[in-house]
């Protein structure tokens, strides 16, 4: 019987990466084809500069993906990963991550289980130029009591949340993968001097016997530095087939399959990601730095773009700004800007929390003064900015499931003003400053008003205050 499922598994995986591989090489020819009758040719572009080897580490969490989704602390609700890569030739993955089941349809099947992820990949088929790498990968996973409980209790703790106590599932086991993974180096379709656009498909298939099936196939566009610091959005889909039998991986499958969309920010060290599950309402984000051997760049004249990753004083909202364009106005301290904000509800905004959870995304355009130039030494520079931003708050059941969900949306108008303290950091780039923001920031919305939750009170669209305080990377491209 074990032959069979895994045959037919096999099969099922098999049809799904055939057309999975066909719409990604139709939607990759149809980009490519549009690009090459517009954009120059390209001998024409500067040669990418790629690091020798590459080593980044960070932390996911579901309530840092962008708003987009429900955000019930669940699913894949922590971890922290490591990777080292040598030049896309072969490279080392590794993810440790909290899985949980709170399960409220019946409190007596919830459940968690940590797991230890360790995978090796090496490419056998490199072209020159990347048009196309593929390469076998293999590993372990480790499943069972990893002390993720008590990670959790301690970080909820510390943070004023409440604590998730779940038994956990009886699968303490080790288990091989397998797999293989294709990909692509930046596709070109057009740029300048500085950056240029480019679009990149990828897939990867992994099989861990009597543990999981996964198939994860991409398509990332967006723009690039030739030091391939990049802003992508990524369209995906991925299919997840959980072999363990446990209540707690059948869930966490079912969330992580499916259409999504995302978001990939890497630059001067520090990247920011998100992925959004169309399909399950559910989302993951992550916060990570890297390092890489060093590689000539030009010393820093001027900021092209900076952007900023921070989070509120209170609460669990977060934020992530990208600032542009020199406008030629007032010496160029005047720019323009795009920001997002978005956040969890918790006890303080709540009346009936964790009986009703809701969470809120805020998306903004609109224009900052920054008082200084920007200059390579320790500055502080005051700025003050104003923007235009469309709130969505999602309300919906948290332990109560009888709650029906809640949707407020509306104009709000962002004013902020605070100041930068800049200074360079030589030994990880040349060509960037780095530096920490503090900023007072007032929300005036003109949709406030009064409505019931769960039979209690709560403001929807509130006019408020709040202090925030973020990392910025200003490069010089």
């Amino acid at each position: 019987m074990g032959y069979n499922r895994n045959f037919n598994l096999f099969i099922e995986l098999a049809v799904k990466i055939q057309s999975t591989f066909l719409a990604c090489l139709l939607v990759a020819v149809s980009f490519f084809g549009c690009a090459t009758l517009n954009a120059q040719k390209l001998d024409s572009f500067p040669p990418i500069i790629k690091p020798t080897w590459d080593i980044e580490g960070g932390a996911i969490n579901d309530s840092w993906g962008g708003g987009f989704a429900r955000i019930n602390d669940d699913g894949r609700t922590f971890g922290i990963y490591l990777i080292f890569d040598q030049s896309s030739h072969y490279g080392v993955r590794s993810n440790y991550s909290l899985i949980t089941n709170k399960n409220y349809e019946d409190s007596t099947q919830g459940s968690r289980l940590d797991e230890l992820w360790l995978e090796g990949y090496y490419n056998l088929l490199r072209s020159k130029g990347g048009w196309f790498n593929a390469g076998i990968l293999g590993g372990l996973v480790v499943s069972g009591n990893l002390g993720g409980q008590k990670f959790q209790e301690s970080t909820h703790t510390l943070l004023g949340v409440p604590s998730v106590i779940l038994p956990y599932a009886n699968l303490s086991k080790t288990f091989a993968l397998t797999g293989f993974q294709m990909f692509t180096d930046p596709i070109r379709m057009g740029g300048r001097e500085k950056m240029f656009y480019a679009f990149s498909p990828s897939m990867k298939v992994v099989y861990a016997p009597n543990y999981q099936l996964m198939l994860d196939a991409r398509f990332a566009i967006g723009s690039y530095s030739y030091h391939l610091s990049k802003l992508t959005i990524e369209m995906f889909y991925r299919y997840t087939e959980d072999l363990t039998g446990q209540l707690v991986m059948n869930k966490l499958a079912a969330k992580e399959s499916g259409f999504g969309f995302g978001f990939n920010r890497r630059v001067g060290g520090t990247r920011l990601f998100w992925n959004a599950y169309l399909q399950s309402d559910y989302s993951v984000g992550g916060l990570a730095l890297y390092i890489q051997n060093k590689t000539e760049r030009k010393p820093f004249q001027k900021a092209d773009v900076i952007l900023e990753f921070g989070a509120f004083a209170q609460g669990l909202d977060f934020y992530n700004k990208y600032h542009w364009n020199d406008t030629k106005l007032w010496n160029d301290h005047l720019r323009f800007s795009f920001q997002h904000f978005y956040g969890a509800y918790d006890a303080d905004h709540l009346d009936s929390y964790p009986a009703v959870n809701g969470h809120y995304s805020q998306t903004e355009l609109g224009a900052y003064v920054q008082f200084l130039k920007e200059r390579p030494k320790l500055q502080l520079n005051p700025k003050v900015g104003l923007n235009a931003a469309f709130k969505k708050e999602s309300y919906y059941a948290g332990s109560d499931l009888s709650v029906p969900p809640y949707l407020a949306m509306g104009l709000v108008f962002h004013g902020e003003a605070g100041a930068i303290l800049s200074f360079p950091l030589p030994f990880l780039a040349e060509n960037t400053l780095y530096g920490v923001c503090l900023m007072y920031n007032y929300n005036f919305s003109p949709g406030e008003k009064q409505v019931l939750l769960n039979g209690k009170p709560a403001t929807v669209l509130a006019n408020y205050g709040w202090i925030s305080a973020g990392f910025v990377v200003q490069l010089d491209l």
